[in-house]
């Protein structure tokens, strides 16, 4: 490499990408996303299967390029944000997706989530 090169281009990682049409954009929402998706065929039931359903939906939402949503490392935008619609409906479009593939008698705990971050972090703790 040469002397002169960015800090980005040591590290590997891209610069931002602020285009929410684009596919690589976190709040970009595929035409054939919908709530009902199922992502993985593995259903939560219980603390036994928590960390393999966990690693099957952590794969599939990376795949899906919305895992920063639900880390938190894309933050929600504050309310007067030109990106805030775009948040909510892809942040409610994981909680749907996250919700398809968790029991009844856990997701009935989860109902009124309202961040697919908190979504993830009360999953954790209603089953343990």
């Amino acid at each position: 490499m040469a002397s002169g090169s960015s800090n980005q281009e040591n590290t590997g990682t891209p610069p931002p990408n602020d285009d929410v049409t684009s596919p690589n954009h976190p709040l970009y929402l595929n035409p054939n996303d919908y709530p009902g998706m199922i992502l993985i065929f593995k259903k939560l039931t219980g603390s036994y299967n928590y960390s393999t359903w966990k690693r099957s939906m952590m794969i599939a939402l990376n795949a899906r390029n919305k895992l920063k949503i639900v880390t938190g490392e894309f933050e929600e935008p504050n309310l007067y944000s030109s990106t805030r619609a775009l948040w909510e409906r892809t942040n409610y479009m994981v909680i749907s997706w996250i919700l398809n593939t968790i029991s009844d008698q856990i997701s009935n705990n989860l109902t009124f989530i309202n961040t697919a971050s908190l979504f993830s972090m009360n999953c954790k703790n209603i089953i343990h």
